[in-house]
């Protein structure tokens, strides 16, 4: 048998859930090697989506030239 979830459905759930509850000094940070516009969107999203559920976002952006080492 097979199931069709509704995205959108969950995904409001998990908002309401997380606005309902304490965020305070919650941080999403997001590390972004390059440019790239796929990458963009989905960085955009995720800020987004922060600023839903009350979520401090801080983007960190490094050239792509970057070292695994200077990522980290």
């Amino acid at each position: 048998m097979n199931t069709i979830a509704d995205g959108r459905a969950i995904a409001q759930k998990i908002k309401d859930t997380l606005s309902d509850t304490s965020t305070d000094g919650v941080q999403l940070d997001v590390i972004v090697v390059g440019d790239n516009k796929v990458t963009a969107t989905f960085v955009s999203a995720k800020k987004r989506f922060a600023e839903q559920v009350g979520i401090s976002f801080v983007q960190h952006t490094v050239s792509e030239s970057s070292s695994t080492e200077e990522v980290v």
